[in-house]
């Protein structure tokens, strides 16, 4: 571990003091603005030397402690640097004794709050999502104590303007809807003022997020386990280029990276953390493309975090970005692995009538990960289904339903290619497996009358999010991501021998054991409730 580092008196000009709920001096903390880190005496006292380049000064929250939540929503874990450099100005803390043996992480991204008037998306959070966040922790509580983690896009930067609903406006829908544990939030690119094009755009764009939300990056401990809370968006925002609505002044484009800032944080926070330690990194955009690859501009970059992460035994990265369930090992970056979540807004509410649908037609929602002193567990969530594990598709019924439905055959006909037509040879007793939890080492099985059947990775779309997206999308004023073709990552096909016999299915840990094991009874029906568009 680093040796604990205080300013020099007389040089300092950022300092404080930090103590427990009884007033009690706390020591050891380490205190951060982004740059240095410091470390409080006996007396809970702190002394930094800052720039206050990034005008923030925060606590790294030890082990054992939580930090009170303002506004009942975001931990003051954090203050803002006012004062000129040449000018030292004081920042105390308090800090709450709390029993984290055992405690849960829900994992909450692309929230994408716009008040765009089709998409109905406040009403729809406030009735539907806010009431299953609230359940949801309190299901959990039981268990010790409840952290929820946003991994950005809580807002949607194309409307800032043009609907008045910036990332501050979307933060005051969590807190007017009663969030229901503390939130630790880090910002995505959608979460940037695309209004800003300044020769510092990346860091003066995230103004709004700074104000709402504190740090752009940052670390915490909880419970033996060290988050590293980091921005992984470079916002460049071309001017005059892009995609144009009210107020944007630049294309909203951005890469995948660290700052030169961020990067030396990360290396200086990683040298207090015991080896002995699980690590969570927790970022916006994936970094890990494929088993060989990575989203990093700077690549660099990752072979540095994927250096600095060997020491531990444990680590993870946790991403959003992509609204979908993806789990990768890196054959290149050995040892690592990314984690990216769904989002809790499906295909950004987009979808109709099942507005909870991801990219690749997984259920959307949160994940949640229980934390223990010796197992982590992690369990995907979700309003739509309570299982949140897999779909099973009788294709068969899948295959009569694309042949017969007039609106199919005239949605193919007027756009050959634009998704997977199961209305076509080839799917004769099949079963497909819409899978998203097969994390790497586990495994899908399936049986027929006792008989094991292979069990092969397909990449066809899932025919309930087409049904619910593109269907509709074409034929009224739906939200287009961009892509005429969602091929899914997670989708498994078995070669049935009958068209009636039940199929077993059972999705086995990396250790062999049943994590889910059911039965699906055939012939299932396919015929979902297809809401058109009254406005063309």
């Amino acid at each position: 571990m680093a040796a604990a580092a205080c300013g020099q008196v007389g040089n300092d000009n950022v300092t404080g003091r930090i103590t427990d709920e009884n007033g009690r001096p706390v020591a050891g903390v380490r205190v951060s603005d982004g740059r240095e880190i410091v470390t409080t005496d006996a007396r809970g006292r702190y002394r930094m030397l800052s720039d206050k380049s990034s005008g923030m000064v925060f606590v790294i929250t030890p082990s054992g402690y939580s930090a009170p939540c303002r506004d009942g929503l975001t931990p003051s874990f954090y203050s803002a640097l006012t004062e000129p450099a040449d000018r030292t100005e004081k920042h105390d803390f308090q800090l709450e004794s709390v029993g984290q043996s055992r405690y849960t992480a829900l994992f909450v991204t692309d929230v994408h709050l716009t008040n765009e008037a089709p998409k109905d998306d406040i009403r729809y959070y406030t009735d539907s999502i806010a009431p299953f966040l609230r359940n949801t922790a309190e299901r959990f509580s039981a268990d010790g104590p409840v952290y929820c983690f946003n991994l950005g896009d809580l807002s949607h930067d194309l409307y800032w303007y043009r609907n008045g609903h910036t990332v501050a406006d979307a933060c005051n829908v969590l807190k007017n809807t009663g969030f229901p544990a503390p939130l630790y939030s880090i910002p995505g690119n959608h979460d940037n003022d695309p209004a800003v094009t300044t020769d510092n755009t990346d860091f003066d764009a995230g103004h709004l997020f700074r104000k709402s939300f504190g740090p752009e990056y940052y670390s915490l401990d909880i419970g033996g386990d060290h988050y590293l809370m980091l921005d992984d968006v470079i916002y460049v925002n071309t001017p005059g280029q892009g995609k144009k609505t009210e107020g944007v002044k630049g294309a909203r484009d951005y890469y995948g990276g660290f700052t030169r800032a961020e990067m030396d944080f990360i290396r200086k926070d990683l040298e207090y953390v015991p080896s002995s330690s699980r690590v969570f990194v927790c970022v916006h955009c994936p970094i890990l493309k494929g088993s060989n690859g990575t989203y990093f501009k700077d690549e660099a970059q990752v072979d540095t975090l994927n250096s600095l992460l060997s020491r531990f035994s444990y680590s993870r990265i946790f991403a959003g970005h992509a609204h979908k369930w993806a789990f990768v090992e890196s054959s290149r970056f050995k040892g690592m692995t990314n984690y990216t979540f769904t989002a809790l807004s499906g295909s950004m509410w987009t979808t109709a009538p099942d507005k909870l649908l991801g990219t690749h037609g997984e259920a959307a929602g949160l994940m949640a990960m229980r934390s223990s002193a010796d197992t982590v567990v992690y369990q995907c969530v979700s309003p739509r289904d309570p299982e949140s594990s897999m779909r099973i598709y009788d294709m068969n019924e899948v295959h009569s339903y694309y042949r017969g439905n007039p609106h199919v055959r005239e949605y193919f006909s007027a756009h050959p290619g634009w998704g997977c037509d199961y209305g076509g040879p080839g799917f004769r007793n099949k079963v497909y497996v819409n899978c998203w939890t097969v994390v790497p080492g586990f495994r899908l099985r399936a049986f027929e009358c006792g008989k094991e059947l292979e069990v092969k990775m397909v990449s066809d779309e899932d025919p309930l999010h087409f049904v619910n997206y593109f269907f509709p999308k074409v034929a009224g004023p739906f939200y287009s991501d961009g892509q005429k073709y969602h091929s899914c990552s997670h989708m498994y096909s078995v070669q049935a021998g009958s068209p009636d016999a039940d199929i077993r299915i059972i999705l086995e840990d990396t250790s062999g054991i049943p994590v889910r094991d059911t039965v699906f009874r055939r012939p299932a029906a396919f015929n979902p409730v297809l809401q058109m568009p009254s406005v063309h």
